[in-house]
């Protein structure tokens, strides 16, 4: 879309508050080489060359998790060539598998769905419509997860990310929802904190909070529709201006009282997600946003959290590359990409917007600028409803066109983007054209991938999961041997899995916990481990306290050491007791006798 950056010197959210510092920006940034460094690293770290695919075999061993979905999104929404087909399949058989079970992703936690929807949307899958089973993670994961589990029974960010979900191809929520966007719209702006910001804890605002509350309430900045007397645009209006002053003057933002990357990542995805340069907004002492990422860079291309070590926080080193911290610069990096090329926002997954569209917010940026009348003032309120609803969150200088109508008394009568018709019928995300290099990997399998196939290893584990997957969704209609052996040996291993689920929920019901033994339980703990022993011994790290398990059986000897010795104990303290009767006895009669 076309914003018109070089007519206005400052894209500002807001013309009457004055909330944003800006000064001469910085040389121009290419996030892109950001981007790549940062997938370099990740390669290295897999063990993997430049060349080599990162959503290979060793990768997706995790998918489904935060560990690789947040990759994936960064990956899809800038373009990078890879497997993603890959990263597809074996997603769905995650999915389909944790579907097996009553709380099916999460018991409590909706997030699990938002994430996975995310990055399988990002690898151009259908979110209504997963695996065979044609599972809709939209409905069961947002307007109807409360049908189950409260949408934000984890907190706040439940909310958060289900609106982010819910939006990125503006899904249509039907009439018999659980709930629709206005009434999680409600429910989230009800929680912002008197200084604007918003927290997890519904205590003390924090940053990160804040921001992805920001990047949530994006869609709805220019809607007029109030709750608990506010529109969203004011409740914006806070929470900028809260972030404004948790700014520290290297351009970071702190967390529990420590500057780190991902608050401050958060932050640039949610001026991303406002039409905001962050190269160019909140600047303190000259560091603008950007500064303060990159001062947690690493020369190996990665990033870490903080450049102090924590105790609290072991994992996260100051002189070691973490994946969290890159994943979350990866795709605040693609946001700024996808601003700097006036794109949809980083969650907004729908196609690019026309020509037509384009030329629509435009004139309509122009006509603002140029208002000195009620005539002009109505002719551009027009032109600004005649947008399709849906794409109202583009228009950057919409507060400025509010105030001239107020100044003419011109009713404000447009409809809302929350109520707008959002059965638009986009189910897949088209394939972004950023790097749209081609990727020199085929995906047709080689003589050595069909071989391996043919000589599959006779021990049967569940790390062959992945590589089994991907292999199957690259086979082609002629290589029905192939396609035989790979099912084959796909039910081996989703057998072996089953098995390895039944056994922890027997180590739960029936051993847990460990310290409680008795001999009692032998029987169980024989029949337990007997299990446990012929498993693999790469899978039976996947069974719960499997360290507790195997001391268990000796447990049970220690025990029966110590029953044999108390009865040892009783059997000689009753011999002693026979004994000195006896002894006692014959003394008497020795007496009687003399």
């Amino acid at each position: 879309m076309i914003k018109l950056k070089n007519i206005f010197a400052s894209a500002v959210l807001i013309s009457t508050l004055a909330i944003h510092q800006q000064v001469d920006a910085k040389a121009k940034i290419e996030p892109i080489e950001f981007v790549n460094d940062i997938v370099e690293w990740k390669k290295e770290k897999m063990h993997l060359k430049t060349s080599d695919q990162l959503l290979n075999y060793e990768f997706l061993k995790n998918a489904g998790s935060t560990a690789v979905d947040w990759y994936v999104v960064g990956l899809g929404r800038v373009g990078y060539p890879d497997l993603y087909e890959n990263y597809r399949a074996v997603l769905e058989n995650v999915i389909s598998q944790k579907y097996t079970f009553p709380e099916k992703l999460s018991e409590s936690k909706s997030t699990e769905w938002h994430r996975m929807t995310l990055a399988y949307l990002a690898a151009g899958g259908d979110a209504t419509s997963v695996g065979n089973q044609k599972i809709n993670l939209i409905e069961d994961g947002t307007y109807n997860r409360g049908k189950t589990m409260a949408i934000d029974a984890q907190g706040i960010n439940g909310l958060i990310w289900g609106l982010i979900t819910l939006d990125a191809l503006k899904y249509e929520v039907p009439n018999d929802a659980f709930e629709d966007r206005n009434e999680l719209i409600d429910r989230l702006l009800s929680k912002q904190l008197k200084d604007g910001g918003f927290s997890f804890e519904m205590d003390e605002s924090d940053v990160d909070m804040t921001a992805m509350a920001l990047q949530a309430l994006a869609p709805y900045k220019n809607d007029e529709k109030k709750y608990n007397g506010k529109t969203v645009h004011e409740a914006i209006t806070s929470a900028l201006e809260f972030l404004k002053k948790e700014q520290t003057n290297s351009g970071a933002f702190k967390m529990a009282g420590e500057e780190n990357l991902e608050s401050t990542a958060q932050v640039v995805v949610a001026l991303t997600s406002l039409g905001l340069d962050p190269q160019k907004e909140f600047v303190k002492k000259g560091n603008s946003l950007i500064d303060g990422m990159l001062q947690f860079q690493m020369k190996d291309g990665g990033f870490v959290h903080s450049k102090k070590y924590n105790q609290d926080n072991p994992t996260a080193l100051p002189d070691e590359s973490n994946t969290m911290a890159s994943e979350q610069a990866l795709y605040a990096f693609v946001s700024i990409e996808r601003e700097n090329r006036e794109m949809r926002s980083l969650y907004d997954y729908r196609q690019e917007q026309d020509i037509k569209t384009q030329q629509q917010i435009e004139k309509v940026e122009q006509e603002i600028e140029n208002i000195n009348s009620e005539k002009s003032a109505l002719q551009t309120y027009e032109l600004y409803k005649k947008i399709p609803v849906l794409e109202h969150q583009y228009v950057e200088h919409y507060q400025q066109l509010k105030t001239s109508l107020q100044k003419y008394q011109i009713k404000l009568d447009g409809i809302d983007v929350v109520d707008a018709n959002y059965a638009n019928g986009q189910k897949t995300m088209k394939p972004v054209k950023i790097l749209n290099q081609q990727s020199n990997k085929s995906t047709t399998l080689s003589k050595q991938e069909l071989k391996r196939i043919h000589q599959l290893p006779k021990e049967i584990t569940t790390e062959q999961y992945v590589e089994v997957t991907t292999l199957l969704n690259r086979l082609t209609a002629d290589q029905k041997e192939e396609k035989r052996l790979l099912e084959q040996r796909k039910k081996e291993i989703e057998l072996l899995q089953h098995e390895i689920q039944q056994l922890n929920e027997e180590i739960l019901n029936d051993l847990y916990p460990f310290s409680k033994l008795s001999l009692e339980e032998e029987e169980k703990v024989k029949r337990i481990y007997s299990k446990y022993e012929k498993l693999p011994q790469v899978d039976q790290k996947q069974i719960l306290s499997a360290e507790d398990l195997e001391k268990s059986k000796t447990q049970m000897t220690t025990l029966k050491r110590q029953n044999l010795l108390k009865y040892g104990v009783g059997i000689g303290i009753i011999a002693l007791i026979f004994a000195f009767i006896i002894i006692r006895k014959r003394k008497k009669e020795k007496e009687l006798d003399e």
